[in-house]
């Protein structure tokens, strides 16, 4: 500093003003290095620590003098500049973009979950911008409607807090975190306090947990949208359920629309089954005879057998009457059933139907109401002995469904046998070995506890048989022993789906394609085979009169489809066993072969020189 600035400085008329930055905060500071140049550097080396706390200490007050004069500079800055209102606008689209990503009770891919999963607040980064952002996210209720627990109490009671009176989303899991006696109370209490401003409502809990909150379920809730209870089974416990309370609400929740019921019941003449657009109900799966045996309480064993969660055929009937705008039906384990009732309900909006029970009841079910041929169907039975004559039924009735004429739908293009039968009309990749659409089915068909293997076997050739299958592009098999059929039934199969040109195989699939490989104009218009798990030396089974590999069986096949006019353009193997010789000999019949490059034999030249230079590598 020149002998000018300092007399500068120590003179009362000097406008500070006027001063240059540099030369301010260097006569501000000044007598605060002296304070630390008088002091020896030979001290005790406690002096010397006490020193650099000391000098810290100056450091965090010079972080926050720098902090303050970036809030200042940021003030000046175009965006700084913008309103709070029209940020609180900007916020709200980027809190849609980046939501809560998961609550602790609820998974969109998973209706019924087990378990807690991880919360992310990812809009919650713009409050570390710049202060004006900070206050103005911090200020804005609708920032803050979703309220959850699972980072701890204290956050849940501030975004309360900060939610004021906007519309909330209330998502509290009750079973991973226990709550004290003392503190039961203070949380009824608040919700109750809230329940005037809950917009969607989600629950979870054990049935010890569970119920204590529903009983907080005593005032009006005249802004509840979505209601969402989870209950959850404790393993070796009998698979009670929670009921709940027929005033529930006080009876006044005029705007629900949306209910999730897992393991909870209510009376089926409850209030509330009423102008619903989606509708999901999964009480306690009903247990085996063995399972009540090693209960001790008799009265617990006649409890579960006669569980009250089945509705008389008539009853669910008036309900859904009650719901004409319903769009979505989920009912697992709660199904009527059949009687004489000729009654038919139309359900002209609903877009998923979604049943899981015995078979019996899906066929009632299916008979008595009229469902869009838009709509997605999702049928999981069981029957106890020969179900014969209510597959043919199920059969038909869904076969009728989708060759409704009433609404225009997609074709179907996709099908897929595995544990069951799935359809989707938009077609889809098989160059993966996990085959996992993307895109929502138009049909789910499976069954379980159903002992006739025969009849589960033949099943799928009825299906393709009795469905309009004449547009699906792609057909995907999975699952040995669910197809074995003979070579005129895969020739009967390819006339019901002449368009086929997409076909999957996997899993130990040599009984199954030594019956198809044999029909050499299997699907005509066929472009691509994908090969998933398959051991390719295993030889076919001298039984059958074919001692070959099923490389070499593939080849011939490949080989007259050329010689027909009819040749392949690609084979893809994946995730086989296959020897490089086996590979020379499949890319001399087709134009592409895809190998993943997994389960290979190293008994001939590298690969590189066997799938040549015009595959990526």
């Amino acid at each position: 500093m020149d002998i000018n600035t300092h007399s500068q400085l120590n003179d009362p008329a000097t406008d500070w003003a006027s001063l240059g930055a540099q030369a301010y905060w260097s006569s501000q500071v000044s007598p605060r290095f002296l304070l630390f140049d008088r002091l020896s550097l030979r001290g005790s080396a406690q002096e010397l620590a006490v020193t650099r706390h000391a000098i810290d200490d100056e450091l965090s007050a010079l972080h926050l003098i720098m902090c303050s004069m970036r809030t200042r500079r940021n003030k000046f800055s175009l965006i700084g500049r913008l309103p709070p209102e029209i940020l609180c606008h900007i916020f709200s689209f980027h809190a849609i973009n980046q939501p809560v990503t998961r609550d602790p009770v609820y998974n969109e891919g998973k209706l019924f979950p087990s378990g807690p999963t991880q919360i992310k607040l990812s809009w919650i980064t713009v409050t570390h911008v710049c202060s004006h952002w900070r206050q103005v996210a911090l200020s804005e209720p609708n920032l803050w409607s979703t309220v959850v627990f699972h980072l701890g109490a204290e956050w849940a009671e501030e975004m309360l807090a900060r939610s004021k009176s906007t519309l909330i989303t209330y998502c509290r899991d009750l079973s991973f975190r226990p709550i004290s006696r003392s503190n039961r109370n203070r949380h009824r209490d608040e919700m109750n306090q809230h329940l005037s401003h809950i917009q969607r409502l989600v629950l979870g809990g054990s049935t010890k947990s569970l119920p204590r909150a529903v009983s907080a379920f005593t005032t009006p809730a005249p802004h509840l949208e979505s209601l969402e209870l989870r209950g959850r089974g404790t393993p070796g416990n009998p698979p009670y359920y929670i009921a709940l309370p027929s005033n529930i609400f006080a009876y006044q929740a005029p705007k629900l629309r949306h209910v999730t019921l897992n393991r909870c019941f209510v009376s089926w003449d409850s209030w509330f089954f009423r102008d619903l657009t989606y509708l999901a109900i999964c009480p306690p799966a009903p247990i085996s005879d063995s399972q009540l045996y090693g209960l001790e309480q008799a009265h617990t064993r006649h409890y579960l057998a006669t569980g009250p969660w089945s509705p008389s055929l008539d009853q669910l009937l008036s309900i859904l009457e009650g719901m004409p705008f319903l769009e979505v039906l989920i009912l697992r384990f709660c199904l009527p059933q059949p009687d004489s009732s000729s009654r038919v309900v139309p359900l002209l909006h609903m877009t998923k139907f979604s049943l899981e029970g015995p078979l019996s009841g899906c066929v009632a079910m299916l008979e008595h109401v009229s469902l869009p041929g838009s709509a997605s169907l999702s049928l999981s039975g069981s029957a106890h002995g020969s179900p014969d004559g209510l597959l043919n039924t199920l059969i038909s009735l869904i076969a009728a469904h989708f060759r409704a004429a009433r609404t225009p739908t997609s074709p179907l293009s996709t099908l897929r046998v595995h544990n069951g039968i799935l359809l989707w009309d938009t077609d889809v990749s098989s160059n993966l070995s996990v085959f996992a659409p993307s895109a929502p089915f138009r049909l789910y068909l499976s069954f379980f506890h159903i002992w006739d293997e025969e009849l589960i076997h033949s099943f799928p050739l009825q299906f393709c048989r009795a469905f309009p299958l004449r547009d699906v592009r792609t057909f995907s098999t999975a699952r040995e022993g669910l197809i074995e059929w003979t070579p005129a039934e895969w020739a009967d199969v390819s006339d019901h789906c002449p368009e086929v040109a997409h076909l999957q195989a996997g899993i130990d699939w040599v009984p199954v394609l030594k019956c198809a490989l044999t029909e050499r104009t299997l699907f005509p218009n066929l472009v691509t085979l994908s090969l998933v798990g398959i051991d390719f030396e295993t030889p076919v089974d001298p039984s059958d009169g074919l001692s070959e590999s099923l490389c070499v069986l593939l080849c011939a096949w490949l080989r007259a489809r050329r010689d027909a006019g009819i040749g392949l353009r690609c084979v893809r193997i994946l995730q086989c066993k296959i020897n490089y010789k086996s590979l020379e000999s499949l890319r001399a019949l087709v134009q592409t072969v895809e190998w993943d490059i997994s389960g290979c034999r190293s008994d001939s030249d590298t690969y590189l020189d066997i799938l040549g230079p015009d595959t990526d590598q």
